[in-house]
């Protein structure tokens, strides 16, 4: 858990100021999946939305706070990710 909390801040920083960032691991998460094509559209709203409770309230700035609950809000996205997904990245 230490290394993921660490690992949250550097990533916050990169999302606020290079938000395509976000879309790039969503293509890429993607794409690393192995479905049949017929379940790709559900795993692709799954993504989105995980990905939007992930940034849902995070300001654009590196405040103590934000980036406290940017970091749990990361754990929970990796837990639902993980949950779901076949090769999590």
């Amino acid at each position: 858990m230490d290394s993921q909390w660490s690992l949250s801040r550097p990533i916050l920083g990169l999302l606020i100021f290079q938000p395509e960032a976000l879309a790039y691991y969503q293509q890429r998460l993607l794409a690393a999946q192995t479905l049949p094509a017929a379940s790709q559209g559900e795993l692709v709203s799954r993504i989105q939305a995980a990905t939007a409770k992930l940034m849902s309230g995070i300001s654009k700035d590196l405040e103590h706070a934000n980036r406290d609950k940017f970091a749990q809000q990361l754990a929970d996205f990796r837990v639902t990710i993980a949950a779901f997904c076949s090769r999590p990245m």
